[in-house]
């Protein structure tokens, strides 16, 4: 269990990305942090993705020192900023997860000989004795026991040497629970866990009881093990959100580690600060990149589905759907699912239904945590959820239909493990009101999901759009989101919709072309798979990086995946400059 979800927030790192580095010099008063676990002499000792070699470590050490990094403490990195004071160029904290008993047996000896700070996080849970008859605590793996962890004696000595800042990494939510009817665990500080048989979601009040009181109890156990309070909490699975945030600053923590992967710069909050996770195939020359290497940001390749295909009150049957598409998706090879949240809409055009639980609307299915948690952990894509802007069929006399809204996408925010946020071309609202109103939506979702990507959907006319006001809607949408979807229309002629928006600053970079095909609720043919690889392949020709299709039918497999994977997946093009 702790592996998989170590393997989600990994992956998550990755698909996030952000500033990751910067050649040459940094932006001033910016640091790194790099994130280790275990560390033994032989990889073999315990085979883990997650542990390195001591030689690898020593080496890396080195290679810091000689490459003109900074190694300092975490305290002089909040000094600085709390006193308006220049950090070194190239500054580096190091940080040690989990408490681990190597920490003090190999770590130790190389930061004292190095005179190198570290925060090392401990899991309160982990440290603790076994009563007689009582179990022992739920480790990271089957194979540790007690005396894997720190003693003591040993985190006293640690503290006591002024190299260590010990932190809370909670003390019993380095694990997973359920977060949704068909059982999936999920990281225990974000997630509303989920009883069956009519146990139901755990209540706001009762989430933020029960992570409050770990917080708290996790403070005063590192307090008696060092004698100090932590000041920095180091989220499991880098998950953590708003409320987490409030909690920990609350009980003495108002620091927080992540695993968003990236550069520290000042406009990144100490709260949700980012690292540079460290694998066991990690060598000082994939350290070196990860520092100083510029980050390419992968155009999207996406596919929109709707939970309408998987959705089935036979539940056998809807676990059969589901795996029919992650079969699709991954035989297809996109990076990116956009996952249509609401039920189809109705002949007025609004979402009637959602597919997960909110308080106004009725819910069809629980069903999108589960998918986009699948999606996500097997598939390896980013999951963008796609909900309407302003079209929803909302109670009759609905005082405050804004507030309404923001009250579903804040239900959304709580309950989606999701990557980015895909507004609908709605029939409602005028352009400008959408993308101030769209603004305020997405900052609430942004605060429970870092590094939320934003896109609104602008549907293409079949014929050439009226240049003023095509071009007028797209510069304002291009400002305003990380993407543009242009929703194209079978018919929609291709090279002048290119040239309208190569026209546009950050056009092609920004936009993404969602291309017709299979549809069996159209009237008119459904455009083929050939037909859609060979628009894709005029699209990348003229200049554009992001496209991909809708609607996928995993019912009816269509389109065909040998024709169009080609096409589509970027692994089957040459690396994208």
């Amino acid at each position: 269990m702790h592996r998989n979800l170590m393997l989600w927030a990994f992956s998550l790192t990755l698909a996030c990305g952000g500033n990751a580095a910067f050649p040459g010099e940094w932006p001033a008063d910016s640091f790194a942090i790099v994130c280790y676990h275990d560390v033994r002499d032989h990889l073999a000792e315990r085979p883990d993705s997650y542990t390195l070699e001591t030689g690898q470590l020593a080496v890396q050490f080195t290679w810091l020192r000689e490459n003109g990094y900074h190694v300092v403490s975490f305290g002089d990195v909040v000094a600085a900023r709390r006193e308006h004071r220049a950090l070194p160029q190239k500054t580096v904290v190091l940080s040690f997860d989990d408490g681990l008993a190597s920490v003090y047996t190999r770590v130790f000896p190389l930061l004292k000989a190095f005179r190198y700070p570290a925060v090392v996080g401990l899991v309160g849970a982990w440290l603790a004795e076994p009563a007689a008859g009582q179990p022992s605590p739920e480790y990271p793996d089957a194979t540790l026991t007690r005396s894997d962890f720190l003693r003591p004696d040993q985190i006293l000595e640690m503290q006591r040497s002024g190299l260590i800042d010990f932190a809370s990494h909670t003390y019993a939510m380095h694990r997973g629970v359920p977060a949704n009817p068909q059982g999936n665990l999920e990281p225990a500080a974000v997630t509303h866990q989920f009883t069956p048989n009519g146990g139901g979601y755990e209540s706001d009040a009762a989430h933020t009881l029960r992570v409050g009181h770990d917080l708290v109890r996790s403070s005063e156990d590192i307090a008696r093990l060092s004698g100090v309070r932590p000041r920095i909490v180091v989220w499991p699975y880098g998950a953590h959100d708003a409320n987490t945030d409030r909690l920990a600053s609350a009980a003495g923590m108002p620091y927080g580690m992540t695993l968003e992967l990236g550069l520290n710069t000042p406009d990144v909050p100490l709260q949700s600060l980012r690292r540079i996770l460290v694998t066991e195939d990690f060598t000082a020359a994939a350290l070196a990149r990860a520092l100083e290497e510029t980050p390419r940001a992968e155009p999207l390749r996406m596919i929109r589905v709707s939970l309408d295909t998987v959705y089935d009150e036979d539940p056998v049957r809807q676990e059969a759907k589901l795996s029919r598409l992650l079969d699709r998706v991954q035989a297809l090879g996109p990076n990116t699912v956009v996952l249509q949240a609401f039920a189809g809409p109705g002949p007025d055009g609004r979402a009637r239904a959602l597919y997960f639980p909110n308080r106004l609307l009725p819910v069809r299915a629980d069903l999108f945590n589960r998918v986009a948690w699948q999606l996500r952990t097997r598939t390896g894509v980013a999951v963008y959820g796609w909900l309407p802007l302003f079209d929803f069929a909302l109670p009759a006399q609905t005082p405050d239909p804004r507030a309404a809204i923001a009250q579903i996408y804040a239900d959304f925010s709580q309950n989606a493990p999701i990557q980015g946020l895909v507004f609908s071309e709605d029939t409602s609202g005028d352009a400008e009101d959408g993308i101030e109103f769209s603004a305020t939506l997405a900052a609430g979702v942004r605060a429970d999901h870092d590094s939320l990507r934003t896109a609104r959907q602008l549907a293409v006319p079949r014929v050439q759009p009226g240049p003023e006001r095509f071009s007028a809607r797209l510069a304002a949408m291009l400002s305003a989101y990380d993407h543009v979807m242009l929703v194209v229309e079978p018919d929609a002629p291709l090279a002048p919709l290119i040239t309208a928006v190569a026209r546009e600053p950050q056009g092609l970079t920004k936009s993404v072309f969602e291309l017709a095909g299979a549809d069996r609720s159209r009237h008119d043919a459904p455009v083929g798979a050939g037909a859609l690889a060979a628009q894709m392949d005029r699209l990348r020709r003229a200049g554009a990086l992001s496209y991909g299709y809708y609607p996928d039918d995993p019912r009816d497999g269509l389109p065909g995946i040998e024709v169009l994977r080609p096409a589509l997946s970027l692994k089957s093009l040459p690396t994208v400059d």
